[in-house]
């Protein structure tokens, strides 16, 4: 009987990490195919058009400007139309290197029907503009402002419109939607995430209670190129893989290029470091957007097919991760892929552990 014992317990301590792992994996989400196969999506590519129209009709929003002064208004103004959001402003500031200091503000925006109690998920992008276009190809206009109508006013777009097909539509309202300032400022006297970074080390970041978060940024360009971004790959896969599948499922797969690219510093980065699983949905700008920093980045990039593209998939993903919530639990910070190749270790160790015990046993 004690042998019988040994060898039950020996058997549950073997397969136990096994059980406890799957979930995290991503499988049987099944459910994708029928939502794929059964569900027209309400995203309206048009809807994010105009509001990239909205914000580059004040001219580049760059921190302090009172174009981006002007955004917020409007931004402001469209959620008291539709009565159903609130918006916290987080002001703070920052010295430029001219010695002048600059007001800055994130807006975290919420459906005023939210439970204060209830975990969420976030939908990011930045509203600043680029102060200086210095990737120009015309160095007499380094020191021109950028436009960022792909680079800041598309992400703004498309996670505002995702914001309101969730709620309106879907009845969905346990998500938040941070615009963060002073993003696009590195290198020419700013460090970059100058906005997310003051967020997550202030008492408005509740790591507790998000699950998870989707970045925006650049995803309205001409014949744009979704890769995987590294970080996100990385530490975030199971969403990633989601929403890249989605993608293909859903014939995008022209736009989101299902293969691992550079791992990128972008909003999405001080919310991985905190252990939030985040994924950054940007064009590759190293080799496609060749208006990235420069005085090009004007409404002429902007195509309706790729907001399209970009704002259905991601609907669709957050309605199937909706109802799989446990496959997509925060993990550790940066540990996803130590964790991987720590069990591929233990558990053939295990199994020679459990068969030499057995023999003895026997």
């Amino acid at each position: 009987m004690i042998k019988r014992y040994r060898l039950f317990l020996l058997i549950f301590i073997f397969f136990l990490p096994i059980l406890s792992f799957t979930p995290r994996l991503g499988l049987g989400h099944d459910l994708s195919t029928n939502l794929t196969s059964s569900f027209n999506p309400y995203f309206n590519e048009t809807k994010a058009y105009e509001l990239i129209e909205d914000q580059v009709q004040f001219g580049p929003r760059i921190p302090g400007s009172e174009a981006i002064e002007n955004t917020r208004r409007m931004i402001e103004n469209k959620a008291v139309i539709d009565g159903v959001w609130e918006i916290e402003y987080q002001n703070f500031s920052k010295e430029w290197i001219e010695g002048e200091n600059v007001s800055l503000v994130n807006m975290i925006i919420s459906p005023t029907i939210q439970n204060p109690n209830q975990s969420y998920f976030l939908l990011l992008a930045h509203y600043d503009s680029r102060k200086w276009a210095d990737q120009d190809p015309n160095p007499a206009l380094w020191r021109n402002p950028v436009m960022g109508a792909n680079d800041g006013a598309s992400g703004v777009a498309v996670a505002l419109e995702l914001g309101r097909v969730l709620l309106l539509k879907h009845q969905i309202s346990n998500f938040k939607i941070i615009l963060f300032d002073a993003e696009d400022q590195g290198s020419i006297g700013w460090n970059w995430l100058v906005g997310s970074r003051y967020f997550v080390n202030s008492n408005l970041f509740q790591k507790d209670k998000i699950t998870y978060a989707i970045l925006f940024d650049m995803v309205g360009g001409n014949n744009a190129l979704f890769k995987r971004e590294g970080y996100s790959d990385q530490y975030a896969r199971p969403l990633v893989s989601e929403i890249w599948n989605l993608a293909d499922k859903m014939n995008y797969s022209q736009f989101f290029i299902n293969k691992s690219w550079s791992k990128i510093t972008d909003d999405h980065l001080p919310f991985l470091e905190k252990g939030v699983p985040a994924v950054d949905i940007i064009d590759d700008f190293i080799n496609n957007y060749k208006a990235w920093h420069t005085t090009s980045d004007t409404l002429s990039q902007i195509s309706k097919e790729t907001l399209k593209a970009v704002g259905q998939t991601i609907e669709i993903t957050l309605l199937t991760v909706q109802q799989n919530t446990d496959s997509y639990l925060p993990l550790p910070s940066f540990t996803f892929q130590t964790s991987i190749s720590t069990w591929i270790v233990i558990l053939p160790l295990t199994a020679v552990v459990f068969i030499k015990l057995y023999h003895k046993n026997s």
